[in-house]
Order: C-alpha cells, then structure tokens, then sequence
C-alpha cells in the first residue's frame, strides 16, 4: 500500500504509518460522501486519514472485557480487543479536519486511551464514525450492538443522523439475574 516491503522492513516501521494505500482510498470515501464506520485497525485508519496520529502502546489491548466509556452517552460498555496501537486525539474539545470536527466518542477506561472517534459536518450532522473495539464479536456481552443499528440508520438516511443515539434494539435476548442465586435466564430486552 504505497510502501515497498523492503523499507518498511528495513526501518522496521510498523502499525498504521505504514497504509498510505488504505488511508487514500478513505480518503476519497469522505470526499464522496459516504457513510463510514470503522471497526478496529478501520478506527487508526480513521484517525489518520483525518489529520491524527497514532502510537504504539506498551503493552496492547487484548481481551474480552475491556471498559469502554460511549462519552455521549455517558454508558459503559465491555468491550472485545486485540491491538497494539492507538490514535492519538485530543479527549476534550475537537479536531478540525477537511471534513469537519472530529471528537473523541468513546474513551478506555482503563488507561484513557482513545477508543472511538466521530466525524460531523458543519451542521452537526454525524457521517463517520469509528471504534477501536470489535463491537461485532460475540463471545461475550452485546453492550456495543447498537453501533450497527447506528451506522444502518447512517445509510438510509443518505449519509446524516440526528445528534441522538439510536433508541436502543428490544428485540434482542437479554441476560438478566433471576434471583438472589445469582442464576441466569434470557428474557427478552
């Protein structure tokens, strides 16, 4: 993607400073208009084709329950990971990119790092969007399930929505303690 093998090799350059490719094709996704949202590496990819960097972090997120903080809504979320890098953004206040603001949408809870990033138009308008999760595994908790309902209302709606989440889906098995015993029983949401 725009870097021979042998120099990044030979600098032993890793992560997403290596993927021009990627990164100019995303590009041209904004500029047209079209809805985004990015998942994992799609978040670092994300955040650099809007002007951001990215570091290397010293240990990695890797597991299934890592806390995620959604800073709309104030909802924490147990999250799926497996990464080694993080964009850097600013936790308050915005961005400007070609595009828009860009804001920091979800925050770890565990170290501060950025989790998740928002791209509006100068209407407020939402058209991006990214975490660095894996909303879509499902080994464990369904916590993050309304970022797809999100990114499907994103596209009918022709590349906007409303500041407002999503209401949240109903029709999907919920886990809930039956009684003191700690015991399980799906119910419905």
């Amino acid at each position: 993607y725009g870097s021979p093998a042998s120099n990044t090799c030979r600098k032993r350059v890793m992560g997403p400073s290596v993927t021009e490719g990627p990164i100019t094709l995303l590009r041209q996704v904004l500029d047209a208009g079209l809805p985004y949202f990015g998942i994992c590496f799609g978040n670092q990819l994300f955040g650099r084709a809007l002007g951001l960097d990215t570091y290397k972090l010293r240990f990695g997120h890797r597991g299934v329950n890592q806390p995620v903080k959604d800073l709309a809504t104030g909802r924490v979320e147990i999250t799926a990971q497996n990464h080694g890098f993080a964009v850097e953004a600013p936790l308050e206040g915005s961005h400007t990119s070609p595009w828009g603001p860009v804001r920091v949408s979800h925050l770890g809870l565990n170290d501060k790092v950025v989790e998740g990033l928002e791209l509006r138009n100068d209407q407020g308008d939402l058209i991006a969007f990214s975490v660095q999760y894996h909303p879509e595994a499902a080994a464990g908790p369904h916590d993050a399930a309304h970022l797809f309902d999100r990114f499907v209302q994103l596209l009918e709606q022709g590349g906007t929505t409303p500041l407002e989440p999503p209401a949240r889906r109903t029709d999907r098995p919920v886990v809930v303690p039956d009684d003191a015993t700690g015991a399980a029983q799906n119910q419905q949401g």
